[in-house]
C-alpha cells in the first residue's frame, strides 16, 4: 500500500508516518518543499541538538528503507520561527 501526506514542520515535532500500525516494514520517502530552510528528523523527541537526519532543502527526497513498523518518525523546521511544508510517502 501507497500513502502520502504533507505535513507542516515548526518548532513542535509533527509525526511524518502514519498513526495507525502497518503490518510490516516499511520504506519512507521525505521531501522537503522549502526554498530556503532545512528540516531535521527523528524520533518523537527530535530537536535542534538532537535529531537522525537534516534534510536540506535543495536536495532530492531522503529515503529511509526498513523502518520496523511500530516505530515513528517525526520532523520540526530548522528554523523554529518558520513553517515549512514536508511530502511524505508511505510504501507498505
Amino acid at each position: 500500500m501507497i500513502r502520502t501526506k504533507l505535513v507542516t514542520a515548526n518548532a513542535t515535532p509533527v509525526e511524518l508516518s502514519f498513526p495507525d500500525e502497518v503490518q510490516s516494514y516499511y520504506k519512507i520517502i521525505i521531501t522537503n518543499l522549502s526554498a530556503n530552510k532545512h528540516i531535521l528528523v527523528g524520533g518523537p523527541d527530535v530537536s535542534l541538538t538532537k535529531y537522525g537526519i537534516r534534510v536540506e532543502h535543495d536536495q532530492p527526497p531522503v529515503t529511509i528503507e526498513g523502518v520496523p513498523y511500530n516505530d515513528r518518525l517525526y520532523v520540526i523546521s530548522e528554523d523554529p520561527l518558520q513553517s515549512i511544508s514536508v511530502a511524505v510517502m508511505v510504501i507498505e
